[in-house]
């Protein structure tokens, strides 16, 4: 790849050179190289592309690979194109009669399926996590819509659970929720991270609220809250405000403040998700399907639905 780039052919045979090492990891890159007449940088070289291409990306502000830079904006992975393609047909970047989009978003589903037996959702969400803000009432509208139950299963955020987390990755990831809030017309932006105890306060109400079968609109009004409206969650006053809303009452707010058990949950909750292979949130399971990202509740929809075809093939 590095002699590739140095000699000027990098489009022409990325694509050949990939394909060939992830097909083929043990045998024909080799070959391949022969075929296209292709040289071998020398190994000074691959090191110092590496370092320098490494120190380049943290001066731009990232810390991923497979992440596209253009005019001050990152696009991290396949799932974010879509906003450069966008951003280069404004600026009239484009073949002329060219509208459609090479790697358009998916769409959610919009009306009601009849799915008998449908099946559980698994949501697994951070309060403080802003893709889990934005996908929310996605998640349970698609419930709402084939008829799912939404399994509400919330942890600790990475770094109340000690795991170190970059300030490049925090600084991309609010802009990257915001920006994709934007595409699809989520409120999103006036931010009170709820870091510390504002979490814990707001994860210690997830069991009541669901006891009084109100834990969708109370996770909602919380993210919003936080999220969208800037309110001090940490506070009685801003906690009040969101819970009321929710439909619970302020005296028992008070009460299950007091109950710790909502720890042991969100640590099982941890535990579940790990050993379906799952790190971060959000994150979705459904029917042995499971999948992390907030861009990737189309495979959530897509199982729900192939989950009904299977029960209902004759």
């Amino acid at each position: 790849m590095v002699a590739a780039i140095e000699d000027g052919r990098f489009l022409e045979l990325a694509a050949s050179l990939s394909q060939a090492l992830w097909e083929h990891p043990d045998g024909p890159i080799a070959d391949l190289a022969a075929t296209k007449g292709l040289r071998q940088a020398h190994p000074n070289a691959v090191q110092d592309h590496q370092s320098a291409s490494d120190a380049l990306r943290a001066h731009w502000g990232h810390y991923l690979g497979a992440t596209f830079y253009y005019g001050g904006e990152w696009y991290w992975g396949l799932g974010r194109l879509y906003h450069l393609e966008l951003r280069l047909q404004g600026l009239c970047q484009r073949h002329i009669g060219t509208f459609e989009l090479m790697f358009a978003p998916s769409h959610d589903l919009r009306t009601p399926v009849d799915l008998p037996n449908a099946p559980v959702i698994d949501f697994f969400f951070s309060v403080r996590s802003p893709y889990s803000a934005i996908v929310a009432q996605r998640v349970f509208a698609l419930g709402r819509l084939t008829g799912s139950p939404v399994r509400l299963r919330f942890v600790l955020p990475m770094v109340m659970r000690g795991l170190p987390v970059p300030k490049a990755k925090r600084r991309y990831i609010a802009l990257d929720a915001a920006r994709e809030a934007r595409a699809r017309g989520i409120p999103f932006g006036r931010i009170n991270d709820p870091l510390g105890l504002a979490t814990e306060r707001g994860l210690a109400l997830i069991p009541l609220a669901e006891r009084f079968g109100k834990g969708q609109a109370y996770v909602l009004s919380f993210l919003q809250g936080v999220w969208t409206e800037g309110i001090d969650a940490g506070s009685d006053r801003g906690l009040r405000r969101i819970t009321e809303r929710a439909g619970l009452a302020w005296s028992s707010v008070q009460e299950a403040l007091r109950d710790e058990g909502w720890r042991a949950t969100a640590e099982a909750n941890r535990q579940t998700m790990a050993t379906m292979g799952l790190w971060g949130v959000p994150s979705f399971h459904v029917n042995g399907v499971a999948v992390w990202g907030q861009d990737r509740l189309w495979v959530v929809q897509e199982a729900v639905l192939a989950y009904h075809q299977a029960t209902t093939r004759p």
